[in-house]
């Protein structure tokens, strides 16, 4: 077939999987119909789903066929069917973690190695651990979609677009030196929590002490911690995916 408009006027076809990428063009239009013409949608779009999925997924249920996104958060981590399915009996508060292989496994890599921060970059897209153009998650967008999935299915609420981004660029060597010398280490981290009613999520580099769970994650490894009642805390860990 040279087109998905073959695809989607297909009988034959079930189910689609979607791994273009991005929030509009092609992945929108191919997901939407897809859904209006009754076919199952599997994706690892982050972008299109936190910024459609309540679109999605009201299409989705109106024609009774499956839009999965496990793949769209913490690839490695199944953490979207643990708060869909393992914890749905629990009210989660908070749920946090580092959402993106990439940013972790360059800050790691600056703190062990002694390298710079533009050297561990093109480091990291060397190894495919980062696309050729990695400003996603270096200026922290790649976690702030994934926050707002995290958030949509954790407090059982709609897409939040109101969040706080700051990214990366601006940690340097003196930084994570600085940090060592405290006791701290320095990690991309995405938030979210439920405070006075109110839904409130942030990205952004995080100091968190050495003897901590979260300090000891490095690498391309993701780790999401998910706070609640009566679950307490429950951390879920597993590698982030390569580049979409």
């Amino acid at each position: 077939m040279d087109n998905f408009n073959q695809i989607l006027k297909n009988k034959d076809v079930d189910i689609i999987v979607e791994l273009i990428g991005g929030a509009e063009g092609p992945a929108k239009k191919l997901v939407f119909e897809a859904l209006k013409n009754k076919k199952n949608v599997v994706t690892a779009n982050k972008a299109l789903i936190s910024k459609y999925g309540d679109k999605l997924s009201m299409i989705a249920e109106k024609n009774k066929v499956n839009l999965e996104f496990e793949a769209a958060v913490c690839g490695g981590v199944p953490i979207i069917r643990s708060i869909k399915e393992g914890l749905i009996a629990n009210k989660i508060n908070r749920i946090y973690g580092i959402l993106n292989g990439t940013s972790n496994y360059v800050l790691s890599s600056m703190e062990i190695n002694k390298t710079s921060f533009s050297e561990t970059i093109k480091q990291a897209i060397n190894l495919g651990y980062a696309e050729s153009n990695p400003s996603s998650d270096i200026n922290g967008d790649d976690v702030a979609s994934k926050v707002k999935i995290l958030s949509c299915l954790s407090f059982n609420s709609f897409i939040n677009k109101n969040i706080h981004v700051e990214g990366m660029k601006d940690v340097d060597e003196e930084d994570i030196n600085n940090a060592n010398k405290l006791g701290y280490k320095i990690k991309l981290m995405g938030f979210s929590e439920i405070l006075n009613n109110k839904i409130f999520q942030r990205v952004h580099p995080t100091l968190v002490k050495k003897s901590s769970y979260i300090a000891g994650v490095n690498g391309v490894l993701n780790a999401v911690i998910v706070e609640g009642n009566p679950i307490g805390k429950n951390i879920i860990q597993g590698e982030g995916a390569g580049p979409p």
